[in-house]
């Protein structure tokens, strides 16, 4: 009599027919760790799933259904609890690179940490590696950015073959790691699971002694209200004209058709020039409701 492999991932199309009942039951889960699970929690609410948009866990969801149900709906967090080995969800969409293309939550980051070297973490490594595993083993479509990628390429190496020293060397550096179909990007990944990468040997030797970001959760309704601004000066949202004076500002690639889709407010000038005047300041709330590309542009 076979069984079935607790630590064994299950893929679930998010833009196939009824894939919304997983969508929430994997919400409805994910709501009772918040706010840790956040990040994913507000991918997955956030949307713009295509065909490559994809959930891997190994717990097992809702099956698919036509039948409309609300977010409130769905399986509690009791299976989880029931559940004898770590478990996880993961969003991939290979389409989004070079943004991110995974976002990830395992139990273990909202659990007491095991003893080092136990059988719990041998067992959260193997999930983490079957995870990997399953993320290279998908067929790489071409990206939505496909079209800048190539140009952004070409403007790298004719910037590299022209330049030497440290300029040259970002160049073939971007080029390399926006072209290199191996390479993926994990955001917001909890301190709990990078020992786990790092065992598995599967980190870029360019991040693996970065310095960690910081997530600072606000409770929305306990901020005071927004001070008027300054005279002189007055609220707007990023027009497209500026996308690249926004890209200009960051150093984490995000692209026009992204931030097209994205909620931003800027603030502009308040005089006649302001349709020829870029903003001063700006931010956008990005796929998973972070705040993101934060700018104040120097006086």
């Amino acid at each position: 009599m076979s069984t079935s492999n607790p630590l064994e991932l299950k893929l679930h199309h998010l833009s196939s027919p009824g894939s919304d009942s997983q969508r929430l039951d994997a919400l409805s889960i994910l709501r009772s760790h918040l706010p840790v699970s956040l990040p994913l929690y507000r991918r997955l609410q956030f949307g713009r799933f295509f065909s490559t948009s994809l959930l891997f866990t190994n717990l097992n969801l809702l099956k698919p259904t036509t039948e409309p149900r609300g977010e409130s709906n769905g399986t509690t967090d009791d299976q989880t609890q029931q559940h004898p080995t770590p478990w996880l969800f993961a969003f991939v969409d290979r389409t989004c690179r070079p943004e991110t293309e995974v976002w990830l939550f395992g139990s273990w980051e909202v659990a007491p940490a095991p003893p080092s070297a136990t059988e719990a973490w041998h067992e959260i490594d193997q999930l983490v590696s079957n995870l990997v595993r399953a993320c290279r083993d998908l067929p790489v479509p071409r990206s939505l950015h496909q079209d800048i990628l190539e140009a952004q390429a070409a403007a790298d190496s004719t910037r590299s073959s022209e330049s030497s020293g440290v300029e040259g060397m970002k160049a073939r550096d971007g080029s390399v790691r926006f072209q290199t179909e191996s390479v993926m990007l994990w955001g917001a990944i909890h301190e709990a699971t990078m020992p786990v990468l790092r065992r598995l040997d599967v980190l870029s030797d360019n991040y693996q002694e970065q310095a960690p970001n910081h997530t600072f959760v606000f409770d929305v309704d306990a901020l005071p209200p927004a001070p008027a601004l300054p005279d002189g000066m007055m609220w707007g949202v990023i027009e497209q004209e500026y996308f690249g004076l926004v890209r200009s500002k960051s150093a984490i690639p995000r692209w026009e058709r992204t931030m097209a889709s994205l909620p931003s407010l800027a603030i502009y000038q308040d005089d006649a020039t302001k349709a020829t005047s870029a903003p001063i300041a700006w931010a956008f709330v990005g796929l998973d409701a972070s705040l993101t590309t934060l700018h104040v542009e120097p006086e």
